[in-house]
């Protein structure tokens, strides 16, 4: 009677149960065995232009009319929020996932099976595919309509309306690139198409200046535009869409849900945050805000939803500057696609169907079998020729 009283509660079957203990040591390469050294082969600069692919988008040209909503002053609230949001998203996210510092983990289905059983798999999967599938569908849409407006208002074609026919043929050009298995080899095409990106930006910001230079009736002679002085009539502020412009522009780092496939493959993962952190704000303060105000303030409250429709149609650097974001959403294309292949290889069907050993994920290192009790109070005892390390030594992390 008294041994069942003190016998106690069950032990519990939680998942946090098998969680390693927290220490202080950072992730590094002395971590990582064989297979994951093999792996991780993306260098500083294919890292840093595979994320800036990632995150460059469709949204960061909605800016414009996004600050003409919240207004001048309530859009830079919204940023501050937007740079500090997205930063501590990606810092929690690498810290759960350096607590498994001996494990491979590739994205967020294996991190959550790590942290709440192997049951959160499916539905993180579900999950992943149907917000990449959104975001792409989105960029297919993107290609179709964009090229559909240079061919019929730009070039004057005779037929409109093939935008699912530009986007199948865009789709067929770069399905070679599809095929690329490391993010090592899309970095070469990341950093390629970033030319085009840069190009786009720059001229962009240019043509904004020119015309916000002009009044509306010099910039409607000069470049065909249809701006009011009632469009110049700016809004500074609007408390009620600060949380709206907040909302949508998150979607500047859309790409967030697959840092953990770029940090599995990144050769110095100690460096990886800071790199993050640097992209971040680069982008949200030079490209974001930097289109984002000077669009609204020379297109005014008449801004269209994405700036490119704002640009005169027959102006050759609009033009450029049109057929180079058309490139540059082809880059990011590329890199958003690549969670669902993970997800789609690592599935025991498609192994069974015709994958290959590369595609199964790395096996979790074996358990060394328990060792004898009076050995294990050997080897814990320091000799004089080896002196045990204190607490803080580098040999005391895990």
């Amino acid at each position: 009677m008294n041994d069942a009283i003190n016998e106690g509660p069950p032990p519990s079957s939680s998942p946090s149960e098998k969680w390693p203990e927290y220490t202080d040591s950072k992730f590094s390469e002395r971590h990582l065995d064989g297979r994951a050294r093999k792996n991780r082969t993306s260098s500083f600069w294919f890292t840093a232009a595979n994320l800036t692919k990632m995150y460059v988008g469709i949204a960061f040209i909605s800016v414009p009319k996004s600050v003409a909503l919240a207004g001048i002053y309530g859009s830079a609230i919204g940023f501050v929020y937007i740079i500090l949001m997205n930063t501590f998203c990606i810092y929690i996210l690498l810290q759960a996932r350096n607590r498994f510092k001996r494990e491979p983990i590739v994205d967020i289905c294996d991190l959550a099976e790590r942290l709440y059983g192997s049951w959160t798999r499916p539905f993180l999967a579900v999950l992943l595919i149907a917000t990449n599938g959104t975001f792409l569908m989105a960029y297919i849409m993107f290609f179709g309509t964009q090229t559909d407006q240079l061919v019929c208002k730009t070039f004057k074609a005779a037929d409109c309306g093939y935008g699912h026919t530009y986007a199948a043929g865009i789709l067929l050009l770069i399905f070679p690139v599809l095929l690329v298995r490391r993010l090592r080899g899309i970095g070469f095409f990341s950093i390629f198409i970033l030319i085009f990106t840069l190009i786009s930006i720059s001229i962009i910001i240019y043509l904004s200046i020119v015309i916000l230079q002009m009044s509306p009736q010099e910039a409607n002679d000069a470049y065909g535009t249809e701006i009011t002085d009632e469009d110049r009539d700016y809004n500074y502020f609007d408390g009620l869409m600060i949380p709206v412009f907040c909302a949508t522009m998150m979607t500047l780092f859309e790409g967030n849900q697959q840092i953990l496939n770029l940090y599995s493959e990144a050769d110095k993962p100690q460096q990886f945050f800071t790199t993050a952190l640097v992209c971040i704000i680069v982008l949200t303060v030079f490209v974001a805000m930097t289109v984002g105000y000077l669009g609204y303030l020379a297109f005014g409250n008449g801004v269209k939803s994405v700036i490119l429709y704002s640009l005169p149609n027959n102006d050759p650097l609009a033009i450029t500057a049109k057929i180079c974001y058309v490139l540059t959403i082809v880059g990011s294309f590329v890199i958003l696609i690549q969670p669902i292949y993970y997800i789609l290889e690592s599935a025991n069907w498609y192994k069974a169907v015709g994958g290959t050993e590369e595609d199964a994920p790395t096996p979790p290192p074996a358990k060394k079998a328990e060792e004898p009790e009076m050995m294990k109070e050997e080897e814990a005892e320091p000799t004089p020729e080896e002196p045990a390390m204190n607490e803080g030594g580098e040999e005391g992390n895990e």
